[in-house]
C-alpha cells in the first residue's frame, strides 16, 4: 500500500530545471517532501533508482510536468510516465498531478504521453495549465494541488480521533523519513541555522503557513495538529501566529528536552501558577516603540544591550523569575509555559495599552513551544517584531526575525 505520507516525485525534463526547482521549493515550504533527479539520485544506475522510487511504497505521488521537450525524453517517455500510471491503475491512494507547461494546450500535453499512460486518458483529466514563461505563482497552485490531495489521502487513512503530525524545519534539514502529514522545510533560508532575510518571510514563509492553514482548514478542519521539529523561535511564534487560539484547529507543540520526556504544550492544558511576573521600565518619551524581554532558558537583557540598530525605546517590559540573579527555568508541567505565555502577552496588551506604541518589539530565550503558544494568543494585539538571538559571541545579540500581524 502507499503511504500517503511518502514522498513527491517530479518528472520533468531537465530543459525546465529553474521551473522544476520552483516546483520542489514551493512543496517542500507547505510540508510536502520530494524527490528530485538533481538532488536525489545516489551513485548507483539511474534507471534502476528511478523505477525503484517509482515502485516504493513511500512514493505518494508524482508530478508530471510536461512541456514540449518531454516527446523526446527517454526516461520520461520509457521509463516515468509508464510506471507512474502502472502506480496509479493499482488504486492504493497513489495520485498523479499532471501539468501543462511550456506553451501546450490540454489536448498537446496528452498527447505527449497517450501511448505510455495505459487505461488512462489525460485528455479526459483536469490538467493545471501554466504559462510558458515560468511563473512563482503558478508553482504554488501546482505545490496547492498536491497538498490538498495528499491531506485527503491522509485524512481517509486515520482513525477519526488521530491528529495530524507536522515537523516544522528551520535550524536543520528534515531527515528522509516518512510518518509525518507535513514537513515545512524551510532550513534553505536560514543562515546559520537561525537568521533568515526579513523579506523571505513576507514573500515566502508567511505565505506558505496561510497556504497551509487554509489547506488543513477545507481539507481536515476536524483533525488536530500535533507539532515537533528544529524551528527558529520565529518561526515557531510565526506558526502559532497562523494558527491563532481562536481558531478552529487545535495545535499541540511537541517539546523535547534533553533527560526529559516530552511534554505536549497546549492552550487546551490549564494553567499552572509560576513565579514569573513582568516589570517595566520607562524609556525615551520621543520614542514610539516597546520592547518586550522574555527570560527562561538564559537572560535576555545582556544579549539585548548588545543588539546593534535597535530603534529607541518607550519602555521595556520585563518578564522573568523575579530576584537577584537570573536563574534558568524548566518547566515540569506544560501548564507552566501557558502561564507564562499569558503572563507576557498580558504584559504586551498593557503596554500597548498605556504607551500606544507604533510597534512592539519580542526579545525571547524560550524554548520553540513556549513561543508558539506566545504566538497563538498575539490576535489584535497590533504588529509584532519577533528577534532571533545571534551567537556572535559569548553574549551575542538580537537581529530581526519574522514580523507579525495577527488575523483571525
Amino acid at each position: 500500500m502507499t503511504d500517503p505520507t511518502g514522498r513527491s516525485f517530479l518528472s520533468y525534463s531537465r530543459a525546465r530545471l529553474y521551473e522544476a526547482n520552483l516546483l520542489i521549493t514551493f512543496q517542500r515550504e507547505i510540508g510536502i517532501p520530494t524527490w528530485q533527479d538533481v538532488e536525489d539520485l545516489e551513485t548507483e544506475q539511474t534507471e534502476s533508482q528511478i523505477k525503484k522510487e517509482l515502485t516504493s511504497p513511500t512514493t505518494a505521488n508524482a508530478v508530471l510536468y510536461l512541456t514540449p521537450e518531454v516527446e523526446k525524453s527517454t526516461y520520461i517517455q520509457e521509463i516515468e510516465a509508464p510506471y507512474i500510471f502502472r502506480r496509479l491503475q493499482a488504486e492504493d491512494d497513489f495520485f498523479l498531478v499532471p501539468v501543462a507547461a511550456g506553451g501546450l494546450s490540454y489536448k498537446d500535453a496528452a498527447s505527449l504521453v497517450r501511448n505510455r499512460t495505459g487505461l488512462h486518458d489525460l485528455s479526459a483529466w483536469n490538467l493545471l495549465r501554466v504559462p510558458n514563461e515560468p511563473d512563482p505563482a503558478h508553482a504554488r497552485q501546482v505545490a496547492d494541488r498536491v497538498l490538498r490531495q495528499r491531506l485527503d489521502r491522509i485524512h481517509r487513512r486515520l482513525p477519526s480521533e488521530e491528529p495530524l503530525h507536522v515537523s516544522l524545519m528551520a535550524r536543520a534539514k528534515p531527515p528522509v523519513q516518512s510518518g509525518k502529514a507535513l514537513v515545512l522545510d524551510w532550513s534553505h533560508y536560514f543562515r546559520s541555522g537561525r537568521i533568515a532575510d526579513p523579506a523571505v518571510w513576507e514573500t515566502s514563509l508567511l505565505p506558505a503557513l496561510r497556504q497551509v492553514k487554509e489547506a488543513i482548514h477545507q481539507q481536515v478542519p476536524d483533525r488536530a495538529l500535533v507539532v515537533s521539529g528544529l524551528p527558529t523561535l520565529s518561526a515557531a511564534a510565526a506558526f502559532g501566529c497562523t494558527f491563532l487560539n481562536l481558531t478552529q484547529i487545535p495545535v499541540v507543540w511537541r517539546q523535547q528536552a534533553r533527560g526529559q520526556p516530552d511534554q505536549l504544550f497546549s492552550h487546551d492544558v490549564p494553567a499552572e501558577a509560576t513565579a514569573f511576573w513582568s516589570s517595566t521600565v520607562p524609556g525615551s518619551v520621543d520614542a514610539d516603540d516597546v520592547a518586550v524581554l522574555l527570560s527562561v532558558t538564559k537572560d535576555a537583557v545582556p544579549a539585548f544591550r548588545s543588539s546593534p540598530d535597535l530603534p529607541p525605546m518607550r519602555a521595556i517590559v520585563d518578564v522573568r523569575v523575579p530576584g537577584p540573579d537570573f536563574t534558568s527555568f524548566r518547566f515540569t508541567h506544560p501548564g507552566q509555559a501557558v502561564d507564562v505565555a499569558t503572563k507576557t502577552v498580558e504584559a504586551m496588551f498593557k503596554a500597548r495599552d498605556e504607551y500606544r506604541p507604533r510597534r512592539l518589539h519580542l526579545f525571547m530565550a524560550v524554548p520553540a513551544g513556549l513561543a508558539l503558544l506566545v504566538g497563538q494568543l498575539l490576535n489584535t494585539l497590533g504588529p509584532v517584531q519577533i528577534y532571533e538571538h545571534d551567537e556572535v559571541d559569548a553574549v551575542g545579540c538580537y537581529r530581526p526575525g519574522v514580523l507579525l500581524r495577527a488575523a483571525s
